[in-house]
């Protein structure tokens, strides 16, 4: 594939294709095909050396190329007018057809925006973004991983508007994924969905500030505030930076709301176990990120609320954590919030 690009990409992946999207050939050639299709485009899409997004620009119109050597310029441009004419197109037809060529769809489209986002514009003109968050619910066969990437990228990618967002439902839809992947132990949704509520709540103080949203995206969050900080301790660090994140995103947003949970006895003891990374599989202090988002909500909760921390067993625990962070973290930013936080709840618990 390295030493002939130009046979695989303008021979060989070109008749993969229309094997594929042929519904007179065997379900299992037209399966093979694809999975073929799908390692080849990875080895492409995935090595530097073959191809650079960078170079791609999405509305040129790309000249027929000839034979082709192997400069990264000439191979790219060569595998955006495959992606673009051949493959890309694909994707309506595979997701009607039956499984698993749905999966393997959705995934080698998730894999391609990883590479290059301008290719949201192509799902754009082929309609895909409502089926995406169509496929977001418990019962859809197409509720996987893939398909909550792919949504997320969507979401990032500002294409859909706040009110497209509105009508899709994206936020509730994706409230129960969480709340149905916490409550039944789905490990591999946990990190996706909360990457994609966070990135729904980025999108929704952004239009907050144009005044183009009244928080609605928020407010559906809102309502899933103790799912957020059960998930910041949970063992995966991955997944517990995400909540974390959505945790302060909550805070920055609703702060009196939040600050009377976080606040709490429970609220406080969780706060404590998370910061010092009790929780964590790995070995080794407990990552910069989930501390920073941690600290982040727990001073925007004592700024607004600082009646409710009360004296109890459970706050003076925080107190001794965030102190002891303070002193010891390596991150200085981590130090610098926690000293913060240790000085405000200091004030008001008499610690």
């Amino acid at each position: 594939m390295s030493l002939f690009p130009g046979a695989f990409l303008q021979h060989l992946m070109p008749a993969l294709c229309q094997v594929i999207s042929n519904s007179n050939s065997h379900s299992d050639t037209r399966f093979f095909c694809l999975r073929m299709m799908s390692d080849v485009l990875a080895v492409y899409l995935t090595n530097p050396d073959m191809y650079s997004a960078s170079l791609v620009q999405p509305q040129q119109q790309m000249q027929q190329l000839g034979d082709i050597g192997t400069g990264v310029a000439e191979v790219t441009h060569a595998l955006d007018e495959l992606l673009r004419v051949h493959v890309v197109p694909l994707v309506p037809v595979l997701l009607e057809q039956e499984e698993p060529m749905p999966l393997y769809a959705l995934k080698l489209l998730g894999g391609i925006l990883d590479v290059n986002g301008s290719y949201v514009s192509v799902v754009e003109s082929l309609e895909l973004s409502h089926c995406f968050f169509e496929f977001l619910t418990l019962e859809h066969p197409n509720n996987n991983v893939h398909n909550i990437r792919l949504c997320r990228q969507l979401v990032l990618s500002g294409t859909l508007s706040h009110r497209q967002l509105m009508q899709l439902g994206a936020a509730d839809k994706v409230c129960a994924v969480l709340l149905y992947a916490q409550q039944n132990n789905v490990e591999p949704f946990l990190e996706p969905v909360l990457l994609l509520a966070d990135a729904l709540m980025t999108r929704d103080a952004a239009d907050m500030a144009t005044g183009s949203s009244n928080g609605e995206l928020f407010h559906s969050f809102m309502n899933q505030l103790m799912c957020f900080m059960d998930l910041c301790t949970h063992p995966d660090p991955a997944v517990a930076v995400a909540a974390a994140q959505c945790l302060a995103q909550l805070a920055a947003i609703y702060p009196s709301d939040t600050a009377r949970w976080l606040l709490s006895n429970d609220g406080a003891a969780c706060l404590a176990a998370a910061l010092q990374g009790l929780h964590l599989e790995a070995q080794g202090p407990p990552p910069a990120p989930l501390q920073q988002h941690l600290l982040s909500a727990v001073n925007t909760a004592l700024a607004a609320e600082p009646s409710l921390s009360t004296n109890s067993a459970e706050l003076g625990q925080l107190l001794s954590v965030l102190r002891a962070v303070g002193a010891h973290a390596e991150d200085a930013g981590v130090a610098s919030a926690a000293a913060e936080a240790a000085e405000r709840l200091g004030s008001t618990h008499g610690g």
